[in-house]
């Protein structure tokens, strides 16, 4: 049986402003971004117990050209992409 993907509120905000910035940085680069989301989260939907457990039972696909962490969890046949971090964010900054 097939995994649906649901993506929070907090994760699909945290992917537009990443675009965003990224846009204004070099517009090229949001494609670029966006391509890699869109590959990381089939591959995820894939083979889902991939990657190893972080947290309790909280699963990071990390992107490979960009520093982001796609963090979800597996119940039943969903996968709930829950955040959508960058790896050198200051957590203390925010």
């Amino acid at each position: 049986m097939p995994y649906n993907i649901i993506i929070s509120e907090a994760a699909k905000n945290e992917i537009i402003d990443a675009l965003f910035w990224y846009k204004k940085q070099e517009k090229k680069l949001s494609g670029q971004l966006g391509n890699s989301i869109t590959t990381a989260v089939k591959s995820i939907k894939t083979n889902p117990l991939k990657t190893q457990i972080k947290y309790t039972d909280t699963r990071i696909h990390f992107l490979n050209k960009f520093p982001y962490g796609i963090h979800y969890t597996i119940s039943n046949f969903n996968i709930i992409i829950i955040a959508f971090y960058h790896t050198s964010r200051n957590i203390n900054k925010l």
